[in-house]
């Protein structure tokens, strides 16, 4: 795990303290932060899992990154693994190319957290990043289906949105 990822990691217990339910991860690649380390404090673990004919994408329970299958873009989880139930609480860990002190986020274009977030938006939406990945206001077109994180967590700081009323914490 990168210097990064750790610092994240610790910014991340800061903020969520003795949160126990479950958490909807990622597989990084491109550098993206790691959350592996965030993730052991969860009592549920879901992956995405892209579904290319309906465009779309879906959480599936795994008991540890050991479930995931290796998929045409990265690792996900086997469509035996149950799917998130329709409306749970739980936190969602989104990556990203970019956000912005708003809480906008640059995705890598297809949409599919943006659809998904606003399909569940009582997910409570931290976004992981590095420090050089933060803008003071997005340099990109910003869309009204763009969905806003609820906080930012980077190595140095945690961001909250305007979706929760806070600002840098």
């Amino acid at each position: 795990m990168s210097r990064a990822s750790s610092c994240v990691v610790e910014n991340l217990q800061r903020l969520l303290r003795s949160e126990k339910g479950i958490v909807l991860s990622y597989v990084s690649i491109h550098g993206e932060i790691d959350p592996t380390a965030a993730e052991k404090s969860f009592a549920g673990l879901y992956f995405p899992r892209i579904l290319r004919d309906k465009n779309l994408i879906e959480f599936r329970e795994v008991k540890s990154r050991s479930d995931l299958q290796k998929a045409s873009w990265n690792l996900e989880p086997p469509l035996s693994a149950p799917l998130l139930p329709g409306k749970v609480f739980g936190i969602v860990f989104v990556p990203a190319v970019a956000f912005d002190h708003s809480g906008h986020r640059l995705g890598f274009g297809s949409g599919h957290f943006d659809r998904f977030l606003q399909a569940h938006p009582h997910l409570l939406r931290i976004g992981l990043a590095h420090d050089f990945q933060i803008l003071p206001k997005a340099s990109w077109l910003v869309e009204k289906h763009d969905e806003i994180m609820d906080y930012v967590v980077t190595p140095s700081a945690i961001w909250g949105s305007p979706r929760i009323g806070l600002r840098h914490v």
